[in-house]
């Protein structure tokens, strides 16, 4: 039915799982024309406007564009509240925003209201433990884990255990385990084989690697999907060196299909391999000229 919100919630919500919050946010929104009372399209609009603001802080006179995303994000979460979604939820969330926006004191008001909540859903806990990545990992990983008892087949959740084993803990193998579940859990999931690919590749399994990353990039052509198959053979390029010149054209395909995320281009160590190398240097630098 035309007028049926839920098709495109839940097309933002793949989008959303799949780090595109600019498809997202687009899909969430045709979901509150649809039914602006749909306090969850709010919230994970909020949320999608949220990381739209952290990738647009990288890019050329994206300031401007960055302000708006996070006063569009604050502007949500209060629609959300009024509306009746997840207060605790909500107030977490909206406490990194307001950090970004510069609001000490708001930030400050939500983590104090939320200090002594009992946590009781699935996104009481993935809000909690995604705000507490970079400071408390094992506490994140706990919080993870509660949402993926409530809900075993936690997409969000399982997929944040993945990334907090092997990019915060450097459990690798413990990654592997629940990386290996996603993918059996959803098949067609391109990030879940991506994400796994990458895993393989660390732990020295080159072929499986790269079966896996082949298997990813037939279920999605996109920049990102391209962009961590370049990763892959980025790491696997240490053990053997044509390897390099695969990720290489990888990564330059993936710019070329609208790769921009300066921020994980920056600091992504599986793309340590090849920084020395003049030809990733240009690309990075043609990278720059077009999305800064």
């Amino acid at each position: 039915m035309k007028s049926d919100p839920r098709p495109a919630y839940q097309r933002g919500l793949m989008y959303a799982t799949a780090k595109k919050p600019e498809r997202a946010e687009a899909e969430f929104t045709k979901a509150i024309a649809l039914d602006p009372n749909h306090a969850d399209a709010y919230r994970f609009r909020a949320l999608a406007r949220y990381r739209l603001a952290v990738l647009k802080s990288w890019r050329k006179d994206g300031e401007k564009d960055r302000a708006a995303a996070l006063a569009g994000a604050e502007s949500d979460l209060a629609a959300a509240l009024e509306r009746g979604a997840p207060v605790l939820a909500v107030r977490l969330l909206r406490a990194h925003v307001r950090d970004a926006r510069g609001d000490r004191a708001g930030a400050g008001a939500d983590r104090a209201a939320t200090k002594d909540a009992v946590l009781k859903t699935e996104a009481d806990y993935l809000v909690r433990g995604w705000g507490r990545l970079d400071t408390d990992p094992n506490g994140a990983l706990a919080d993870f884990r509660k949402a993926a008892e409530l809900n075993p087949r936690s997409l969000v959740a399982l997929q944040n255990q993945a990334h907090v084993l092997a990019d915060k803990l450097k459990d690798t193998e413990g990654a592997l385990v629940v990386a290996t579940k996603v993918a059996d859990l959803y098949p067609e999931f391109a990030p879940a084989r991506s994400g796994r690919a990458v895993i393989l590749a660390r732990l020295g399994r080159r072929g499986d690697a790269h079966e896996e990353i082949e298997r990813a990039r037939q279920l999605s052509e996109d920049a990102e999907t391209t962009y961590v198959a370049a990763s892959v053979y980025s790491i696997t390029s240490v053990t053997h060196a044509a390897d390099q010149t695969k990720a290489l054209d990888l990564l330059r395909q993936a710019i070329r299909d609208g790769y921009g995320d300066l921020a994980t281009m920056a600091h992504d160590a599986d793309m340590n391999p090849l920084r020395a190398v003049q030809e990733y240097q240009n690309i990075m630098q043609a990278a720059k000229s077009l999305y800064r």
